[in-house]
Formats: structure tokens, C-alpha cells, sequence
């Protein structure tokens, strides 16, 4: 009993190690995807560009 709770333990340690990992890797790979350069980088083939213009307000 005592032998089958210990390696259920390990078991879970492990997995939430495996889940940490996981979710260290995707979050540092947001953040590299979400900086200014990036998104640039992706969005160039698609023809757009940072507008050099100042933005206008709207006036209502």
C-alpha cells in the first residue's frame, strides 16, 4: 500500500514537472512571437508595414 502511494507520487511529480516544462517553453515562445519585430516579420508578406504617419483623432 505504502510502496504504491510513494510511486503514485513520483508519478505526479513528475508529470508536473513535465507540465512546468511545458508551460515555461510556450510562454517564452509568446513572448518572443508577441514583440514588435516579430509580428512585423509576419505580417511584411502580407503587404502591411508600421504606418509612419501620426494617428488622427476622431472628433465626434
Amino acid at each position: 500500500m505504502a510502496d504504491k502511494t510513494i510511486r503514485r507520487i513520483n508519478t505526479i511529480n513528475n508529470e508536473l514537472k513535465e507540465l512546468q516544462f511545458k508551460y515555461k517553453t510556450l510562454k517564452s515562445e509568446l513572448m518572443y512571437k508577441t514583440e514588435e519585430s516579430q509580428i512585423v516579420q509576419m505580417v511584411e508578406p502580407m503587404g502591411l508595414k508600421i504606418s509612419k504617419d501620426m494617428p488622427e483623432r476622431i472628433k465626434q
